[in-house]
């Protein structure tokens, strides 16, 4: 082996310990905010189980169990959204919807293809939409498991 395949042989192996002491001080990092939390440590590390499962301190929930055994929002919001008038969303397409909830943009009010922004945003098809939130929230699918307006830290 000569010197310049040694030296290269050298720089791998200080990476790869460097980066397996770094990886393991992530875990044991992560592993000791789970147990702080009141949570098992190995939950930190078994992939999208510590991303999917809901809170189990009741204050960081949106959502109550009711009683047959379902989860519920807390504080089902009335019929208001300042989202509505504040910001949307583009979608890898082009369609602008109105929030993010609308991940299959099922109401789309528009694309930026045709159209530009502000024609979309001040639309008579953005208008009546806006119009439904205010009389009847809970009438629109994306809106029926929506937190937005609920004190949800209570």
């Amino acid at each position: 082996m000569n010197r310049n395949e040694s030296s290269i042989m050298v720089f791998v192996i200080v990476f790869l310990v460097v980066f397996l002491v770094m990886a393991i001080v992530m875990v044991v990092s992560i592993w000791k905010i789970f147990e702080r939390a009141g949570r098992p440590g190995w939950a930190a590390i078994v992939p999208v189980y510590n991303h999917m499962v809901m809170p189990e301190n009741e204050q960081y929930s949106r959502y109550k169990l009711n009683r047959k055994g379902t989860f519920e929002l807390k504080q089902p919001g009335g019929n208001h959204c300042w989202r509505m008038w504040s910001g949307s969303v583009v979608t890898w397409a082009g369609k602008v919807v109105p929030c993010c909830f609308d991940k299959d943009a099922m109401h789309s009010m528009g694309e930026l293809s045709t159209d530009s922004f502000n024609e979309i945003w001040h639309s008579r098809n953005y208008k009546a939409f806006r119009n439904s939130i205010l009389l009847n929230r809970q009438g629109i699918d994306i809106c029926r498991n929506c937190s937005e307006g609920a004190n949800v830290w209570k």
